[in-house]
């Protein structure tokens, strides 16, 4: 097991990256001019006038576990000490840190749980995102899957955890999985879960991918791990301004399920990590340590303010904000979500989704005056040509056809890999016959039909209404087709 010391670093790593404030990206640099003779191929040159001007300078730093760059599956130097200063920037006892997204923490999480407690089921919000999923699946794992509750407009709105605490009175539970915040920035105190699941010794693992943020201004919501959850993922290129695929997985009770989470890690992630991403981590650690990443933080949230303040006078009812300050929903007239969307993407401005009615934004740690200007004129020019008689209470009661999980109360189901040989078929054709994939709206990637389902005839019918409003759903392919098991006639 870990023992929890901060890692000693000698020989070459030290003089490499001892007490750096970012000792990967320390080391990089003393690396960077090197003459190769080893992976990667391009030996930190472009080949060419196309990748010099995308990558250019990146490829100095793109390398491979040689000297003192350490080896993330084996770290004894440099990333190993900089996953401890991490962990002391976000008040954890030990941090990992991720290259293959949130998506390889939850997976780790869950599997390292189901190897050190075997017995029991999982307890779940059925809103988890589908690597979750893809762990039970792995394990071959049961779970009862809890709905949140919703709000009018249809969106996850975070649960009451009475419910999760019955079940942990009479049950053995292998471990509890949340996800907070929501998608939509919705957040629910962890306080009353986290006691009671601690007087039974229950691990709970908490899929905060989009709250990695939560805890570093005191407008927002605290962090999951000072809340006290045992295991916290946090996608770090989603909300901490890291290269997209870089995460960290924060542990933070018991070290009896630290070499879980470290074989699970080596399963799940690529041999070869990219050593961009590992200084991206690096830096945003270093950033939140010296308190550079507050101070953009904060900026950001006052130009956020700032700006649902100016949506708001155009259309008080139809701003929705959230728990997070950089996230709030934009009402459409009914029908009219993929309308808005496609409105500020003429302006030259992307929006991260629409659901149903709802057009989701999402302020970026980067973001300018003058970026929420633009945005305000697309919003105002949007309305300008629609009736001033649309009221927020039109959209109350409107839900997608393919909504964003399957609103049943609860729900017990074992999970495992399938097994038989598939066929495509037509939406129509493949109503009754079990799936072979998930059938997952994405984003935000909550599967709505798992592997083994059969669909109904209001499935599909929900399905091909989706697909043909621009819904991107993975699980059917770009010929309307999806993935069923053959079964025996007769």
């Amino acid at each position: 097991m870990s023992d929890g010391r901060k890692p000693e670093i000698c020989g070459e790593e030290r003089e490499a990256g001892r007490g750096a404030e970012a000792p990967i990206v320390e080391a990089l640099k003393t690396y960077a001019d090197r003459v190769r003779f080893h992976v990667p191929a391009h030996g930190g040159r472009p080949f060419g006038p196309e990748v010099a001007a995308l990558l250019g300078p990146a490829l100095r730093f793109d390398q491979t576990e040689v000297g003192a760059l350490d080896d993330l599956h084996r770290a004894t130097g440099v990333i190993r000490e900089a996953e401890a200063l991490a962990a002391r920037a976000f008040g954890a006892r030990r941090t990992r840190f991720l290259v293959g997204g949130a998506s390889a923490g939850v997976m780790a999480a869950v599997l390292a749980v189901r190897e050190s407690r075997p017995n029991g089921v999982w307890l779940a919000g059925r809103d988890a995102h589908r690597s979750f999923y893809h762990a039970l699946m792995l394990a071959g794992a049961e779970a009862i899957l809890i709905a949140p509750e919703v709000d009018a407009y249809g969106r996850p709105d975070g649960y009451d955890w009475t419910r999760f605490c019955a079940w942990a009175e009479r049950i053995p539970v292998q471990g509890v999985f949340v996800t907070t915040p929501t998608y939509f920035g919705r957040h629910r105190p962890l306080e009353a879960l986290v006691r009671c699941l601690r007087r039974r010794g229950i691990p709970l693992v908490v899929d905060q991918a989009h709250g990695g943020h939560f805890g570093l201004d005191p407008r927002l919501p605290p962090s999951a791990v000072a809340e006290g959850a045992d295991l916290v993922v946090h996608s770090s290129h989603k909300s901490l301004g890291a290269l997209t695929m870089a995460a960290m997985l924060h542990l933070v009770g018991d070290a009896a399920l630290d070499d879980a989470v470290d074989g699970a890690l080596v399963r799940l992630q690529s041999s070869s990590p990219s050593y961009l991403l590992l200084a991206s981590l690096d830096l945003v650690q270093q950033s939140v340590r010296s308190g550079a990443l507050p101070n953009r933080l904060r900026r950001a949230i006052d130009v956020a303010r700032s700006l649902m303040r100016r949506l708001q006078a155009v259309r008080p009812d139809a701003v929705l904000p959230s728990d997070d300050p950089l996230r709030f929903s934009l009402l459409a007239p009914p029908g009219e979500g993929p309308a808005l969307l496609s409105h500020f993407a003429a302006a030259g401005i992307d929006l991260e989704l629409a659901y149903g009615d709802l057009a989701l934004a999402i302020v970026p740690l980067g973001v300018r005056p003058e970026d929420g200007d633009r945005l305000e004129a697309a919003w105002r020019s949007f309305w300008a040509v629609r009736p001033k008689a649309h009221s927020a209470r039109e959209a109350v009661g409107r839900r997608p056809a393919v909504p964003l999980f399957v609103p049943a109360a609860e729900e017990r189901r074992r999970f495992a890999l399938g097994a038989g040989r598939r066929r495509r078929q037509r939406l129509a054709e493949a109503v009754g016959r079990p799936l072979a994939d998930a059938l997952v709206p994405y984003p935000p990637g909550i599967p709505w039909r798992f592997p083994g389902d059969r669909l109904s005839a209001g499935d599909a019918a929900a399905l091909a209404a989706a697909l043909a409003a621009g819904v991107s759903i993975h699980g059917v392919f770009p010929d309307g087709t999806v993935s069923v098991f053959e079964e025996a006639e007769g």
